[in-house]
């Protein structure tokens, strides 16, 4: 009888986090309205306002996305989130990303800044053997192995710095302003 309570909330709980899927990364973000205003416009004003906060990655004007570098927040940087709040030091860094819908007559522009922090993964040379010719026959550093800090650090998302993306979504609400005086 508790088998079968055990699998129902495990069949009941994979149901709710199904219907969810799909939809978490788009309700994160922040986002804004944009009247008596053009796509091209509103998309020039938050690439100028992504390469001042971030190193620009990808902007696609077909898709109306624009993605930024992964950036390492510094150890002393004031708005450092979870750093100090650690016990042992790890590396936290931002991923920000900007998009552009036309929506009726108005532009929404979504402005998501991902906060991750490094996690030490286990060492390949410790992973279990996936198969018969799994055999290692090579040293890790003829893999992938040892070539660089970052070959053992694995990153996960820790949040969204929704301050940054008010503030972003702000610069480029000014921007545009400018555009429509000049």
């Amino acid at each position: 009888m508790k088998t079968c309570a055990y699998f129902t909330v495990l069949l009941l709980a994979l149901a709710i986090t199904g219907c969810n899927a799909g939809t978490d990364t788009i309700d994160t973000f922040s986002h804004r309205r944009f009247e008596n205003t053009t796509r091209q416009a509103v998309f020039q004003a938050a690439q100028a306002t992504m390469s001042e906060y971030f190193r620009v990655d990808v902007a696609d004007d077909d898709t109306g996305v624009i993605r930024s570098v992964p950036t390492i927040v510094p150890d002393n940087a004031e708005d450092r989130p979870l750093g100090r709040r650690l016990s042992s030091p790890r590396q936290v860094r931002k991923i920000a990303e900007i998009r552009i819908e036309p929506i009726d007559s108005a532009v929404v522009v979504r402005c998501g800044v991902l906060v991750q922090r490094s996690e030490p993964t286990r060492s390949l040379a410790y992973a279990p053997q996936r198969s018969i010719d799994d055999l290692p026959n090579q040293t890790p550093l003829q893999e992938s192995e040892g070539r660089s800090d970052q070959s053992n650090l694995a990153w996960s998302a820790a949040g969204y710095d929704h301050k940054l993306e008010r503030e972003m979504l702000a610069a480029i609400a000014e921007r545009q302003a400018q555009q429509i005086n000049n």
